[in-house]
């Protein structure tokens, strides 16, 4: 089977022009596509009892394939984000928070409460 050739490198192989190919072997032509989907239905189900067995590369590759078929049909993937990291406060300006705060927290908090 030629799953990988398209209909002009078949024509090529069989030295005939596309047109001739569509027309005398239009029956061929689907049938490969038929052929085609039946060997990926079958290796699609070995690779479903791996999954099944717990083989983690099969779900591995299961996931891929998942992912490759959502990317196809537009739908993108969930992405796990972290939120963004605050950027820590410099000295000077920890210092001018921490002398308008009066929580009662340090030396002077009772004082100014």
């Amino acid at each position: 089977m030629a799953f990988d050739k398209n209909e002009a490198q078949i024509a090529a192989a069989l030295s005939i022009s596309v047109p001739t190919l569509k027309k005398h072997y239009f029956r061929e032509l689907a049938a490969k596509l038929e052929a085609r989907q039946r060997v990926e239905g079958k290796l699609l189900g070995a690779l479903m009892k791996e999954v099944d067995a717990g083989n983690v590369s099969a779900i591995d590759k299961v996931f891929k394939r998942l992912d490759r078929h959502d990317l196809a049909r537009g739908i993108q993937p969930p992405t796990a984000t972290k939120p963004a990291k605050a950027k820590p406060l410099g000295k000077k300006a920890q210092a001018e928070i921490d002398a308008h705060d009066n929580s009662g927290e340090g030396r002077w908090g009772s004082l100014l409460n």
